[in-house]
């Protein structure tokens, strides 16, 4: 898997000491920024587990992929040199965030993974896909009598087939995807559908307790192979309209390596996970199992 890196300013060191002991503790407000979080960088796109679903419910395993159903090139409409906006239902809903695309001769729409047909070839203009519904919209002049096409990737779930796969645990939405970006002790998480959820770590963790030495600084050494634990806590609005509530642990394994040359220690995370539960507001409580790209 791929990780971040933090440079430290230490020289010489096979392993990384930081400040303030094994635990830190952030100042419970959204509003309380601390860059000494910034020894640690959980940033990324995690993913559901095995290809599945992000949030699933309480009925399997989490993991377990839904069925995918491929569409190939399907015919939606035909230009004629004065329409600009074409719109229409995919004939399956719970379209696999990535895979939509419309084709019109030497214009494209490729879908980003957040909903939006990102737009390709002259005068296209930017569209938008809804997964679950399948409805979708693009915008540009197709010439007379250049078909317009589209394809994608469907999944049905465990209440359409009656097999052991997991459902979604979000109303209304499936989630697949959440881009973290941590700035300090802040996590910015973006679903695929293009919801936002903002908030911060409550502490960051590590399992090396006992390699809290006894200097007058306090330093805990941070060894490869270690555990770091980071607990979070988000909020937001989801595609679906409902206020959620994010609380979950991140988890990733340290990798130390000192530059033989100019002796900077680096530290990255190997095998990151998400772990957590969704929670919304009159609503519906899924699990969310995750791993990082």
């Amino acid at each position: 898997m791929k990780s971040n890196s933090w440079v430290s300013a230490a020289t010489g060191l096979a392993a990384i000491a930081l400040v303030a002991g094994c635990e830190w503790q952030s100042g419970g407000s959204a509003e309380h920024f601390s860059d000494r979080y910034n020894w640690v960088n959980f940033s990324g796109v995690y993913r559901g587990v095995n290809g599945g679903l992000l949030v699933t419910d309480y009925t399997a395993l989490p993991g377990a992929s839904d069925i995918t159903n491929t569409t190939a090139r399907q015919l939606v409409a035909t230009g004629d040199g004065v329409t600009a906006i074409f719109t229409g239902v995919a004939g399956r809903g719970n379209i696999v965030p990535g895979t939509f695309v419309v084709e019109a001769g030497d214009m494209y729409w490729l879908d980003n993974g957040s909903g939006t047909l990102v737009a390709s070839g002259l005068g296209a203009i930017n569209g938008r896909i809804v997964y679950d519904t399948g409805a979708w919209m693009v915008r540009g002049v197709v010439p007379a009598g250049v078909k317009v096409v589209i394809r994608y990737a469907s999944t049905t779930d465990a209440t359409q087939t009656g097999t052991n796969r997991p459902g979604s645990g979000a109303s209304g939405i499936r989630i697949y995807s959440f881009s973290l970006t941590q700035e300090g002790n802040r996590i910015t998480i973006v679903d695929n559908n293009g919801s936002v959820y903002t908030g911060e770590f409550g502490s960051i963790t590590t399992n090396t307790g006992a390699n809290r030495t006894t200097a007058l600084n306090e330093q805990t050494t941070i060894l490869s192979g270690d555990a770091v634990i980071a607990q979070f806590n988000v909020k937001g609005v989801s595609a679906a309209g409902k206020n959620v509530r994010i609380t979950g642990v991140l988890q990733g394994t340290a990798v130390v390596n000192v530059d033989q040359i100019t002796g900077v220690s680096t530290l990255t995370l190997s095998d990151r996970r998400m772990t957590g539960t969704w929670i919304e507001e009159k609503g519906r409580t899924g699990d969310i199992n995750g791993a990082a790209d």
